[in-house]
């Protein structure tokens, strides 16, 4: 069987070093070689002519879209496929122009803003511990928070608590979401309603949740009616004003079409 001859051209070793093994766990395909910039990676084809160029878009003396320009001027057969941590549409317009069949965003693009704030949430929580606001059985610090939930992860407790949980968000979200829905569409439909109650519903959405714990408890105590009561009212404002902005924006052209497709003057025309 023919293998697919690749060529790694990226100025991170790594990287390289990473994909290259990714590539060979495939019967079919073969790395032929690597390249740490667009300068060498010119060489190596004119070397070697492999049939996929992957490439990363910024590299040192000769970047991804230079390179590829350059190789444009050149008869070949190769495919181009371009890697790059950035997400850019114009850059993405030029590969196309330059034609690269394909784009492949680098996992690290997306993944380390996450990860960075969850390490700053971490750091800042972890120097309030230090300064001492509040005592340690209080206020925990992360690495003590973390054992403790790893250790509680192998218990029946954990688990049921978290089915408990589920459930009542599950049905919680259901529940508002019928209610913001018939709202919404009330409201919407309905001018002196939406004159009435439109502006009410703005404001219970801006409302957090824990706002309605006392009233929860004053009106059902502490069971299950209470929390699906917050869960509800913390939902439902924001999916009926979701209903109510989604009608508003439909084009008046669609209504009117609608509204001609169901008159009788339409039905007659249509089967005349």
């Amino acid at each position: 069987m023919e293998q697919i001859q690749v060529l790694i051209a990226d100025d991170h070793k790594l990287f390289r070093d990473g994909v290259k093994k990714l590539l060979e766990l495939e019967s079919d395909i073969v790395v032929i070689g690597e390249a740490g910039d667009g300068e060498e990676a010119l060489l190596l084809i004119r070397e070697h002519e492999p049939d996929i160029l992957l490439f990363d878009i910024n590299m040192p003396r000769v970047d991804g879209i230079q390179l590829v320009r350059e190789l444009n001027n050149i008869p070949h057969k190769m495919r181009y496929v371009a890697i790059s941590a950035y997400d850019d549409e114009d850059c993405r317009s030029a590969l196309s122009a330059a034609g690269v069949l394909g784009f492949v965003l680098k996992a690290w693009a997306w993944l380390w803003p996450k990860a960075l704030a969850i390490i700053l949430v971490l750091a800042i929580w972890q120097v309030v511990v230090w300064s001492g606001w509040r005592p340690e059985y209080v206020l925990p610090s992360p690495a003590e928070t973390l054992q403790t939930l790893w250790s509680m992860l192998g218990t029946e407790r954990f688990w049921s608590a978290l089915q408990t949980t589920l459930i009542r968000a599950v049905i919680g979200f259901a529940l508002a979401l019928v209610i913001g829905t018939a709202i919404g569409i009330l409201v919407a439909r309905i001018r002196p309603l939406r004159l009435a109650v439109g502006s009410l519903i703005t404001g219970l959405q801006t409302m957090p949740s824990i706002a309605w714990f006392p009233l929860a408890i004053l009106l059902f105590g502490l069971d299950e009616q209470a929390i699906l009561f917050v869960v509800v009212l913390g939902a439902a404002p924001s999916i009926a004003n979701g209903v109510i902005s989604g009608i508003d924006h439909v084009p008046p052209s669609f209504v009117r079409n609608e509204t001609d497709a169901h008159s009788p003057r339409y039905r007659h025309n249509e089967y005349t």
